[in-house]
């Protein structure tokens, strides 16, 4: 599961997110992505828009059970 919330996010990097995950609110999307799709849309994110703000939560092993990066 995969959780990312983008804040001042150019509104064609938020219809790109759309593809991938789905959109539950302003600037949240949520959904399952393999950990290859999940590191290559965080660094397009971070390429495309370096001034916007994005955390991104997803599920990983050991505890607490999901790591965030931001």
């Amino acid at each position: 599961m995969v959780v990312l919330i983008a804040e001042r996010a150019p509104a064609g990097l938020c219809g790109e997110f759309s593809r991938w995950l789905t959109r539950v609110g302003t600037g949240v999307y949520l959904g399952v992505l393999s950990a290859e799709v999940r590191q290559m849309l965080w660094e397009h994110a971070l390429h495309k828009a370096p001034d916007a703000r994005f955390v991104m939560i997803h599920s990983c092993r050991g505890a607490p059970g999901y790591a965030i990066s931001t």
